[in-house]
């Protein structure tokens, strides 16, 4: 009788749904940012440009601790989170917060998927910076 509710103990508790993997609130967080990020240039939003860059800034934070734990993420979240973030100051005039993330992105390992386009989009936005100056 024992073994029997033991039993049934460990197959209900592994039937528990397990939490989101870090890698799923990495990327969650990082969708969030950019769908604000999308509603604020095209439907005049541009008052959620703080819960943008909370956004951006949570998943960085992630990555951190997926980085310490040895977890492997995504390879292109941290770049596209830099040029997000990156971008988000370029809008509100923040030269030097964009500059610095667009350097920090060359810092990022190559090879991930979309390497090449974010490399243009980041050179046309630091073209942008440089008109701004």
């Amino acid at each position: 009788s024992t073994e029997i509710s033991s039993a049934t103990a460990s197959a209900s508790a592994s039937k528990a749904p397990a939490g989101p993997s870090i890698d799923e609130i990495i990327i969650a967080h990082y969708c969030i940012g950019a769908l604000l990020r999308i509603l604020g240039k095209h439907a005049g939003l541009n008052h959620e440009q703080k819960e943008q860059e909370a956004c951006f800034a949570s998943s960085l934070d992630h990555l951190k601790e997926a980085y310490a734990a040895n977890i492997k993420e995504e390879r292109w979240i941290r770049p596209y989170c830099l040029y997000d973030l990156a971008a988000l100051y370029a809008d509100r005039k923040e030269i030097d917060k964009a500059e610095k993330h667009l350097q920090e992105i060359k810092a990022c390992s190559s090879g991930y998927e979309g390497e090449s386009a974010l490399n243009s989009r980041r050179k046309k936005l630091r073209t942008l910076l440089k008109m701004d100056a």
